[in-house]
């Protein structure tokens, strides 16, 4: 068992090791096999220049066939001429595919944009419980006659399949845009909770000290949720360009103290207040575009 940690450590600061002012992302699995419903770890680590800002995924990302358990990361290590990240996540998935595949990407940030680069594709064997019979297997034969009853009465049974076929036609036919809405409704209520509560516990932290990576993961938190209500493209621009939206107008003078706060290092102490603002403009857009799908 010490092996297998000494071999996640070698594996996690391998890329460390190499410096180099390209940015390199690097990960994988751990393990080479996982249990239906058992945790596995995956390792990502990225070396990069000064110049740009790092943010992993975290628990609002989609690890596609996985759910994340926990994830640990690493203190920001600093050899010339770039810096160093590193995290280990716990994954579990109930899939039951031979093998499933993830990359996960590292998320740079600079003055004007933001960028998504990926790991390789790794790979990782799902274990199966149940194994196939045996063709060995001897089957004893029984040639004995029985007689069975014929007393099912299948036109009676083809009634009511196609009874049942109407009944189901018909509900989805009546009632199958409200049935759409409300699970559209549900999701959105779920996400936009996770995001408030996620934003309100920021804003605390920024209240009580100014921290520049505590700013900007807020604002990559309120970007993911945006694109999810609006159904626009909002992780991957500038905030020059969110401005272009109809509805963001009025965030223009509180988007521009947020970026000179992340990106210029020149971080107030009411930088809170902005993120204030976001909250507030966020449940008045949340508020609109879920009456807009209630009324639709």
């Amino acid at each position: 068992m010490p092996g297998k940690y000494l071999a996640v450590i070698w594996i996690v600061l391998l890329p460390w090791m190499v410096t180099s002012q390209e940015i390199r992302v690097h990960g994988g699995f751990v393990q080479d096999s996982i249990g239906i419903g058992e945790p596995v770890q995956y390792w990502l680590s990225a070396s990069y220049p000064k110049q740009l800002q790092l943010v992993f995924p975290d628990s609002n990302y989609n690890f596609r066939f996985f759910e994340l358990v926990d994830k640990k990361f690493t203190t920001t290590r600093v050899r010339e001429p770039g810096y160093f990240d590193s995290a280990v996540y716990t994954l579990r998935s109930f899939e039951i595919d031979s093998v499933q595949y993830l990359n996960l990407p590292a998320i740079f940030i600079n003055q004007r944009d933001s960028n998504l680069i990926y790991a390789p594709m790794d790979s990782i064997y799902t274990i199966h419980m149940v194994a196939a019979v045996s063709d060995t297997v001897q089957l004893i034969e029984n040639t004995a006659f029985r007689e069975v009853a014929g007393n099912v009465n299948y036109p009676l049974i083809w009634i009511l399949v196609i009874v049942l076929i109407i009944i189901g036609v018909t509900v989805f036919l009546v009632f199958g845009k409200r049935i759409k809405k409300y699970f559209i409704l549900k999701r959105l209520s779920r996400e936009y909770r996770t995001f408030s509560d996620n934003l309100t516990a920021a804003i605390r932290k920024m209240k009580d000290h100014k921290d520049q990576k505590e700013a900007e993961h807020a604002l990559i938190t309120w970007k993911v949720f945006m694109e999810k209500l609006e159904k626009k493209p909002y992780t991957s621009l500038t905030s020059k360009e969110i401005l272009g939206f109809t509805e963001t107008r009025e965030l223009k003078d509180v988007l521009k103290n947020i970026d000179r706060s992340i990106y210029g290092g020149m971080v107030t102490d009411d930088l809170y207040k902005e993120f204030q603002s976001i909250e507030d403009f966020t449940q008045h857009r949340y508020g609109i575009v879920t009456e807009s799908i209630k009324n639709n």
